[in-house]
């Protein structure tokens, strides 16, 4: 024999067994119940075939998923079932895939109104899920209160997933429970979780009894603050700061006294990226309410890299999250998510704008107008002023007869500029004039209207109506270039920036960017969906 012979046994084919040994009949429909396995019935007949039902392995995989279940399945869902057995010197390797054999309905969850509230503040009330049983971690879960009978848009958690934001001062709320996308379980919407939970009373004192202004003298020209107490000296020696500079050295917690408005503010007040939280200003001896009520007429303040949060504000006149009312000044790199409401002149960044700039700033919360006025959800009112590279998230409301609302600006006076804006805010009112952008429009002077040129909105953000609700004089739109888009990363309806077409939101604004701020200032980050401005302040949360 050779050494490139081989010498071979002689053998038999091996047999093949048959796919009907098992019949699983009519799919089994069973209910979803916690920790509860379920399996598919089968028959199993070997006929005259030396085999046993034992001798087979069954592995069951549910559609749409990768990998076959670590034993019998639990969760909803439609089963295939894979059967397979190892060759042996009888019978060939047996491996069977028989689809659809099982399907474990979703089942009914039943929501008890035991939730529980386990922090509050002015504006927020945090609560707990773990009274929820047998939540899965794809779920999800929103939290919404009632709207206390006023038709307002009901508030929602929002920034994070376990809070209800931008609720009133001292007011008592039941909170409704949604979960949906449960893999289990059929969805649930606005079921009554809480029966009763109340955000935190109005302070009685103010700030004023409780400054410290030690740390200020009249030669130096920038100081540092680090203490509720010495921000709250800021306001008191409000008109002091010309040609000074205030900076923020730590986050401010101001809960606990009624915030007293900076007023008649002449200088720089630089955040440097830190927060404000717990402000409450609700006091009608302050005609504007902010952060900073009022900054003082052709002085030049600037206002920059603060956050405001969990803060509300309500007047009767000027009213913003950063300024009330801005005159001649600038504010720049600000984030308003705060409650504002009341004022006749009302914004999320700032209510009221004479010969003012606002840029790169952002305005989450809820926005009311309570009386006949002008609200938006960056300003409410814009006189000789602009706003660029802003945008807005903000529900903005109005219950008043005939005002005006928009999602960037409420009103243009005389010669405005809005440029490289969007809004995905909701706007709504009862009885007015209303835009996802502007308000309306006003003819000053002849060719001195208007300009909102590369400004976006989510399509639907302001019900039926487009990106102006109104003009009052022929030329009160000078130039006008807008579109709208369905989600972040859809391409707009229509091309407002040569070059841009196809691209998504963020890509559009910072092509406006680059190509005027010779920068990038707006990206998208991990976890987000929409653009924010680069290097804004965030959240202290």
């Amino acid at each position: 024999m050779t050494k490139d012979h081989t010498l071979y046994a002689h053998w038999v084919e091996l047999k093949q067994i048959s796919k009907e040994v098992f019949d699983f009949g009519e799919l089994e429909n069973p209910t979803y119940e916690k920790s509860v396995t379920h399996q598919a019935e089968y028959t199993f007949d070997a006929g005259e075939e030396n085999i046993a039902e034992n001798e087979f392995t069954i592995k069951y995989m549910r559609q749409g998923n990768a990998d076959y279940e670590e034993g019998l399945p639990v969760n909803a869902g439609v089963y295939n079932v894979t059967i397979s057995r190892p060759a042996d010197n009888v019978y060939a390797k047996f491996e069977q895939t028989y689809e659809a054999v099982l399907k474990i309905n979703k089942a009914v969850r039943t929501i008890e109104a035991n939730g529980e509230v386990v922090n509050s503040g002015y504006t927020y009330l945090t609560v707990t899920s773990g009274n929820i049983d047998d939540l899965s971690g794809k779920a999800v879960v929103q939290y919404t209160v009632d709207d206390k009978g006023t038709g307002e848009a009901a508030c929602t958690n929002s920034i994070k997933a376990d809070r209800i934001d931008y609720l009133t001062p001292e007011e008592e709320y039941q909170v409704y429970v949604s979960v949906t996308n449960d893999p289990n379980y059929e969805d649930v919407l606005q079921a009554l979780y809480i029966e009763s939970a109340s955000t935190m009373a109005y302070p009685e004192e103010s700030w004023s009894s409780h400054a410290d202004t030690s740390w200020y003298n009249d030669t130096d020209t920038v100081f540092t603050i680090t203490t509720p107490e010495q921000l709250a000296g800021v306001a008191v020696l409000s008109s002091n700061f010309s040609g000074k500079t205030v900076l923020l050295g730590a986050d401010m917690d101001m809960t606990g006294y009624e915030w007293t408005p900076i007023c008649d503010f002449a200088g720089t007040f630089n955040g440097q990226n830190h927060t404000v939280s717990g402000m409450v200003c609700a006091n009608s001896n302050y005609s504007s309410k902010g952060l900073i009520g009022y900054t003082r007429s052709n002085a030049g303040a600037y206002i920059c890299n603060v956050r405001v949060e969990d803060s509300c504000f309500v007047g009767e006149r000027n009213v913003g999250g950063i300024v009330g009312k801005l005159q001649n000044a600038d504010i720049s790199n600000c984030v308003s998510a705060a409650l504002i409401a009341n004022g006749e002149y009302t914004g999320g960044i700032a209510g009221n704008t004479v010969w003012a700039n606002i840029s790169r700033s952002i305005s989450y919360g809820r926005i009311i107008a309570k009386r006949t006025g002008y609200c938006g959800g960056v300003v409410g009112y814009l006189d000789s002023s602009k706003a660029i590279n802003c945008a807005n998230f903000a529900t903005v409301y109005s219950r008043s007869r005939n005002p005006y609302v928009g999602g960037i600006s409420g009103f243009s006076y005389h010669n405005d500029i809005i440029y490289n804006c969007y809004n995905v805010g909701t706007i709504a009112m009862e009885d007015g004039y209303y835009g996802a952008i502007l308000g309306c429009a006003n003819e000053y002077k002849k060719n001195e209207g208007a300009t909102f040129d590369q400004c976006y909105y989510l399509n639907g953000s302001a019900g039926t109506h487009g990106a102006c609700g109104a003009t009052i004089g022929k030329t009160a739109i000078k130039s006008r270039k807008t579109a709208w888009f369905t989600s972040p990363d859809s391409t707009m309806s229509n091309i407002c920036e040569d070059g841009t077409e196809g691209m998504n939101l963020v890509d559009i604004l910072n092509t406006w960017s680059l190509r005027v701020d010779k920068a990038v200032v707006w990206e998208v980050k991990e976890g987000e969906s929409y653009p924010t401005i680069i290097g804004m302040p965030e959240s202290s949360r």
